[in-house]
């Protein structure tokens, strides 16, 4: 998680930007520039950590044998759940939970994430000893993607008053639409081109 966050930094700059930018917009009262940021600023953010996430996605086991080989079977296995969650809501919706503190409207949100920080723990020490670590690794990401991604997206469509699909549908699309060829030649530069990669 540690590798994810730091190279998602750029997220958490945007966000910050995001909160201001909604502040000074709802004193001025302009509804429409304010749903424009929520879309273009969530959607951009995926855009600029999409290549990372690809990268890690195709390379990140060879990346783990290379940087610490002796946790490298443990680890790599729970880089593509992390990822596919922190890719399905937490780069993709960081700005929406900056938005709603810039308009005050945070609170759902904010009782949001402590709902989510109990169920993981809860769900971790009922589940961790039984399945393993790889458990740990699943709770975690659907935490994140119902909180974090369709809950904070349901709270901003519903505070600016548009629907759901109408919030969800522009940010998600066109960055998976644009990565998945990014996606499919980075594997097949795994399994061809890149010798000691396959």
């Amino acid at each position: 998680m540690k590798l994810i966050q730091y190279t998602g930094d750029a997220v958490a700059r945007i966000g910050i930007i995001t909160n201001a930018h909604a502040a000074e917009l709802q004193a001025r009262g302009d509804s429409r520039a304010l749903s424009e940021l929520a879309i273009y600023a969530n959607r951009y953010s995926l855009a600029i950590f999409m290549p990372a996430a690809i990268a890690l996605w195709v390379f990140g086991d060879r990346l783990f044998r290379l940087w610490v080989p002796s946790i490298a079977p443990c680890s790599a296995p729970l880089l593509p759940i992390l990822l596919t969650g922190y890719m399905a809501a937490v780069v993709p919706q960081f700005s929406s939970g900056m938005l709603l503190q810039g308009l005050g409207r945070h609170q759902r949100f904010a009782r949001g994430l402590l709902a989510e920080a109990v169920a993981v723990v809860f769900l971790l020490i009922l589940l961790i000893p039984r399945f393993g670590i790889v458990s740990a690794a699943w709770v975690t990401a659907i935490c994140m993607v119902l909180n974090r991604g369709i809950f904070a997206a349901w709270l901003v469509s519903r505070e600016l008053r548009f629907s759901f699909l109408y919030v969800i549908h522009p940010i998600y699309t066109w960055p998976v639409i644009t990565a998945l060829p990014v996606a499919a030649l980075a594997y097949l530069l795994r399994i061809s081109f890149l010798p000691g990669c396959a």
